[in-house]
């Protein structure tokens, strides 16, 4: 159904738009939308009307009906006029040479009145019918959501369906459908939630065991003489080959899941121990059995290596993490970048380093309380209870058995469900909410159900309630907007303080409010400003907030799609597993710094520092220890005044997500840098207008197949806009590897022989890259990186592209034409600090735009 939008207000501004009509156009005035047709028939519709429709976008009486009926025009009108407006604004329509051009200052007045007109209209609408409406979580926040209420940890995302895309993001209202196989899927994910946190069985002690290859039993085959990956030295266990590695620690089954701390004592070894530098090994958490050979890497670590006289208590420093572990996971040690198989019959002959592992010592599970936050969170403080003690006490072979207990079930399932869905639903609950859901449990204990198993059903029902998954709805009442009584002026209506809560912490933690922020939201002291800000400020303090960063990066910048091809190891042979994760890391940590420390937006496009890690630095063609890089992990570095590095353009993340793995097309990485970067997205192509395929033979560059395109009266407009930033990121290949020519998989072409690592490579190139364009404005440059400096320069319009996608990921909406004058008050809160992503961030989130309903 097309919504129709208030115009009684507005009308008045198209007086002034009927004026400059009248004065450039010759037009009848008229306080009436219908003002505007003059303006449109002498300099639109000639390439916009019936007989022509330039882009098939018409203008004309015919299709483009300005009477408001009722004081209302349609959305079709508005969104056209919207157009108009855009266009008008940036001078690209009418064009300069038309015949029929409107001078500077009638197209100023023109601009100005329909700004007016439209923004006054959606702000109509925005007060008749809500900015916001109600929306139901993601999958993503369905996870952290229930992760933060029972105090689990385990995957649940990928057992929902996936969700939709609308604005650039997930978590709009248009993205989020719903469906039966979604229900079924929240059954499914709710039971193994509750499973996961309601374990029934006494809560174990956490220990600390430490296992070695060299001793335990479980590792006789693979200390047997001969294995071929693996060499037995006095004092450790040698792996060489980063393909196979056979170092599952079987010694270690995790039985009780939870949080774990690990601690490897492990070094670099080569038969020449004057020759042995550091060796980077991966670790790796699963099952590792036949029936699931699924492997979750945990981290990169390095190894260093003995020194050539050590001291007889000479022990390496033990690397230490935490992590968790699923039922019936453990661990798995992989060198990385050794590629080279020895003989124990003849190790005198291998120069290669290996990493010596001598032993993993295991802490776990970790609890700062017992019961634990989980056991808690269903059953209370009820006790477990060992029920066939009788029978199966001093008697391995009898499985015991195990229940909760509670002297009064009826009142502690009341209380504990109370206390649990007021935690879920993010407000105080209504009187006799919960009374059907009670009065099925009951039944279910009086026909002998355990508590233990009552409570589950109580939780999952939670989990599974409309007040849990849906967002936007957190004042109790049946619709959270109140419309304007009739003869009353509309007016904006701000969220009351529980959905104000719930939508500050689903923006920033992807999850439901903690106890501190639901105590201000009940007393009502959140819709202090004051208050608000400072909640927003501890939020963003809290670990919690990587959750903002990671989910908002991954659909930003595309990192969800970083999987999504494998680089053709002929043209990209300096891909592997290392860099992967490292292009990834690379580009959260800059953004997490940026976020952090205030960077001004200007650094999105360009910056004089960068944060790599050493097989980075290799790949950017810097020398790790120039730069000051450790062995392994990451370090914020300054970069050479030459450089084409700094800023997100030139990472390895965003060249591969901007490819397809084989060719880059500076199409989709132009489109890619005018909506992500620069919040100009271009439309789609026309009809029947043929894609853009590279010459795969090398014969001719992408530049030469584009210039026809570019020649396309129907193409041109929009090639011109996204064109010069593609051409100039063709300077960065599908991995990332600045290139100044073109890769081709084999020849002919000029062979080049390289090395990564201990690994060889051979690469063909042929034509050269030419980057070098003209912007819309005029502007010129000759490569990438005069390119990035001159989009540096237009530092508001990266702040604005940045706060505009915050805007639609906080509240769930697309962003209105009354919302362009919210962003520009966010701007100029910001401008004082040279656009700080946090001062940006904290202006947006502190928004009336965002704080509304």
């Amino acid at each position: 159904m097309i919504r129709r939008r208030s115009f009684a207000v507005a009308l008045t501004c198209c007086a002034v738009l009927g004026g400059t009509a009248r004065s450039g156009a010759a037009a009848e005035g008229g306080s009436d939308p219908a003002a505007l047709r003059p303006l449109l028939d002498k300099f639109c519709v000639d390439c916009h009307g019936e007989l022509y429709a330039e882009n098939e976008f018409r203008l004309d009486a015919a299709a483009l009906e300005l009477s408001a009926q009722g004081g209302r025009l349609d959305d079709e009108t508005l969104a056209a006029l919207v157009k108009v407006h855009d266009r008008m604004k940036s001078g690209e329509m009418p064009p300069q040479e038309a015949p029929a051009a409107p001078s500077e200052t009638l197209r100023g007045h023109s601009v100005a009145a329909l700004e007016a007109m439209l923004h006054e209209a959606d702000r109509l609408r925005q007060c008749e019918e809500g900015r916001t409406r109600l929306r139901r979580m993601t999958r993503g926040e369905y996870q952290h959501a229930v992760h933060d209420l029972l105090h689990i940890d385990v995957p649940l995302a990928g057992i929902l369906p996936g969700d939709g895309v609308a604005h650039g993001f997930d978590r709009t209202v248009d993205a989020l459908g719903t469906s039966s196989v979604l229900v079924d899927g929240y059954l499914e994910a709710a039971g193994v939630a509750v499973d996961a946190a309601g374990i029934i069985r006494p809560q174990p002690e956490t220990v600390t065991e430490r296992h070695s290859y060299l001793t335990h039993k479980k590792y006789e085959n693979i200390r047997k003489p001969g294995n071929p990956v693996l060499l037995v030295l006095p004092d450790a266990l040698a792996a060489f080959e980063p393909n196979y590695s056979p170092t599952e620690l079987h010694s270690f089954k995790c039985e009780y899941p939870g949080r774990y701390r690990v601690k490897i004592s492990a070094y670099a070894f080569n038969h020449d121990p004057a020759r042995a530098e550091p060796v980077v090994y991966r670790t790796f958490k699963g099952e590792f059995n036949p029936a699931d050979r699924t492997k979750t890497l945990v981290d990169h670590f390095a190894a260093l290596p003995k020194p050539l006289d050590p001291p007889a208590d000479w022990e390496p420093a033990p690397v230490e993490f935490e992590t968790s572990f699923a039922e019936g996971e453990t661990l798995k040690f992989v060198p990385y970048d050794i590629g080279y198989k020895i003989r124990q019959e003849t190790p005198p002959h291998s120069t290669e380093n290996a990493v010596a592992i001598r032993w993993v010592e295991i802490t776990g599970p970790l609890m700062e309380e017992t019961p634990s936050p989980a056991y808690r969170a269903v059953f209370g403080d009820n006790p477990v209870v060992w029920t066939n003690r009788a029978e199966s006490e001093g008697k391995h072979w009898i499985k015991k058995t195990y229940a909760v207990h509670s002297d009064t079930p009826h009142e502690d399932v009341r209380r504990l469900l109370n206390r649990l869905a007021t935690e879920a639903f993010r407000r105080p609950l209504r009187d006799g909410e919960l009374d059907e859901l009670f009065g099925l449990l009951d039944e279910r204990i009086d026909a002998g159900v355990t508590f233990g198993e009552v409570m589950k059903l109580g939780v999952t029902a939670i989990l599974c309630d409309p007040a849990f998954l849906t967002i936007g709805g957190e004042s109790g009442r049946d619709t959270d907007f109140v419309p304007t009584p009739e003869g009353e002026t509309p007016a904006p209506q701000p969220l009351e303080p529980h959905a104000l809560a719930s939508r500050l912490s689903f923006m920033l933690w992807g999850s439901i409010p903690d106890a501190a922020l639901r105590a201000k939201a009940d007393d009502g002291s959140l819709s202090d400003p004051a208050v608000y800000r400072a909640e927003a400020e501890r939020l963003l303090a809290d670990p919690k907030h990587e959750r903002f960063n990671r989910d908002f990066l991954d659909q930003w910048l595309d990192l969800a799609w970083i999987d999504a091809s494998v680089p053709d190891p002929g043209l990209a042979p300096e891909y592997d597993e290392a860099l992967h994760p490292a292009m990834v890391e690379e580009t959260r940590r800059t953004f997490e710094y940026m976020l952090d420390e205030n960077r001004p937006a200007r650094e999105i496009a360009d910056a004089d520092w960068a944060i790599l890690n050493a097989r980075l630095a290799t790949h950017y063609g810097f020398d790790p220890a120039e730069l000051g890089l450790d062995p392994v992990g990451f370090q914020k570095v300054s970069l050479p005044a030459d450089s084409v590095r700094g800023g997100f353009l030139t990472q390895a993340a965003i060249a591969k997500v901007t490819a397809n793995g084989t060719h880059t097309s500076p199409v989709l990485r132009g489109q890619f840098v005018m909506d992500a970067i620069l919040g100009l997205p271009i439309p789609p192509p026309p009809p029947n207008i043929p894609a853009v395929e590279p010459d795969i033979r090398g014969a001719e560059t992408i530049r030469e197949i584009l210039a026809a395109h570019r020649a396309d009266p129907a193409c041109a407009t929009c090639h011109k806009k996204m064109d010069p930033a593609g051409f100039a990121m063709e300077q960065m290949d599908v991995v990332g590897t600045y290139r100044e020519r073109y890769r081709l998989p084999r020849g002919p072409g000029e062979r080049i022989e390289s090395q990564v690592g201990n690994r060889k490579i051979r690469i063909f190139v042929a034509l050269e890259v030419n980057p070098a364009d003209t912007l819309p404005d005029g502007r010129s440059f000759l490569n990438l990186k005069e390119f990035k400096a001159l989009l540096a320069e237009d530092d508001r319009q990266l702040a604005r592209s940045l706060a505009e996608k915050w805007l639609i990921y906080g509240t769930g909406e697309g962003c209105g034409f009354a919302d362009r004058r919210a962003v520009d008050t966010i701007l100029d809160e910001a401008a004082p600090d040279d656009y700080g992503l946090r001062t940006l961030l904290l202006a947006t989130v502190c928004s009336d735009a965002f704080k509304r309903r």
